[in-house]
């Protein structure tokens, strides 16, 4: 196990009603908030009326900035920034999923940052302040509420920054916000998930077992609501122990002790940036391909992923053990309506080779289980075009 030290100062109310208190915990940072929000779903589902009214308790001033989008864009942030400058605001408060607490996080960055802030995704700078950025969760999957890492896309390039000053100060959890979320969203947001917990599972670290079995026990959980609230959506339970179970893989204590690998996601981010489509989605067509490249490189704790996660019993033959494996895996994504064939993008030899050396674009080789090269990747890439 590595030396580590963990930081997570987010604040979580989780359960019923909990948004009825999002004017007292903005107002313990300021009292001119901008509220990010995507279209009118929360308006729809009675949040907005809610956030509003303990705005008014509270005696809160507040700027609406609508309009995010699943993998949310530059161009929005940039707007949301000169809002927060030209109206001198103290507190941004997300009110939607990853991709709006994404923006939100951007926009707080870049609201005390005098150059551009695409610069941070480019690393060419590091972020040093942030305007203090709340949550209300009302779509499962990407952790941001509880994280400290943010994605964002401009052009066809999706880029991230991860840094402890945009970790939300609160982030409100009510399970019942999630009902309306469709079974597709709810798969993805759900494979989101579960990545975020086999990136960190598969390790070059030793004697990594109290981590281990966490994340097991977290992905098991996944695996076993995910089906059950897509065919009952307002069962409170079953999104409650999703909710609970997505944010606890993003909120950085998985990570301790331990190197996590993380290219399967910064290939999903090229796939994503280039077609738009579900990150979730993009990550399921991704990782049965992965899974099968790179278990050679640590059997023993492949084999005890699909003996421990997927209840596989382990065979001597290292091929026939892969195999089975992911085999169990993909069923998993069909259970969940996620087993899409990567081909469906009509992505040619060419693209495949593009997107796997724009996935190199800030070094040379990308994960940390086995080191993959813009070589390596096109290769993944590849096989998850033809993988059944």
């Amino acid at each position: 196990m590595n030396n580590f030290r963990f930081y997570n100062p987010c604040e979580i109310y989780f359960g019923k009603e909990q948004e009825k208190n999002a004017g007292k915990l903005c107002a313990k940072y300021g009292h001119k908030v901008l509220m990010v929000y995507g279209k009118n779903s929360i308006k729809k589902n009675g949040v907005y009326d809610t956030v509003i009214s303990s705005f008014k308790e509270e005696n809160i001033e507040f700027i609406e900035l609508n309009g995010v989008k699943p993998n949310p864009e530059m161009d929005l942030v940039y707007k949301g920034i000169e809002i927060c400058k030209n109206e001198n605001i103290d507190f941004v408060l997300a009110v939607g999923g990853g991709s709006v607490i994404d923006c939100a996080k951007a926009i707080a960055t870049g609201a005390l940052y005098d150059g551009d802030a695409w610069d941070f995704y480019l690393r060419k700078r590091k972020p040093e302040k942030a305007l203090p950025v709340g949550t209300i969760l009302t779509v499962v999957g990407a952790g941001s509420e509880m994280s400290n890492s943010n994605v964002i896309t401009k052009g066809n390039l999706k880029r991230d920054f991860d840094n402890e000053i945009i970790i939300p100060k609160f982030s409100i959890l009510n399970p019942e916000l999630t009902y309306t979320v469709s079974p597709f969203q709810t798969a993805c947001g759900s494979f989101d998930a579960i990545s975020h917990l086999l990136e960190r599972y598969f390790t070059p670290t030793e004697s990594t077992d109290v981590t281990d079995r966490m994340i097991e026990g977290l992905v098991q959980t996944l695996m076993i609501y995910t089906p059950l609230a897509m065919k009952h959506p307002d069962c409170y339970e079953y999104r409650a122990q999703i909710m609970w179970a997505a944010t606890l893989a993003q909120n950085g204590l998985m990570n301790t002790g331990r190197d996590g690998d993380w290219a399967c996601h910064k290939i999903e981010h090229e796939l994503s940036g280039e077609f738009d489509i579900a990150h979730g989605l993009g990550l399921a067509m991704i990782y049965p391909s992965w899974l099968t490249y790179v278990a050679k490189e640590n059997m023993p704790r492949f084999r005890q992923f699909g003996r421990r996660i997927l209840g596989v019993d382990v065979m001597e033959e290292d091929d026939k053990t892969i195999e089975c494996i992911v085999d169990a895996f993909v069923d998993f994504e069909k259970k969940i309506g996620l087993d899409y064939n990567i081909s469906s993008l009509e992505m040619d030899d060419e693209k495949c080779k593009e997107l796997a050396i724009r996935t190199c674009w800030n070094s040379d080789t990308k994960g940390k289980f086995r080191k993959l090269t813009s070589d390596d990747i096109y290769r993944i890439l590849k096989n998850a075009k033809t993988f059944e």
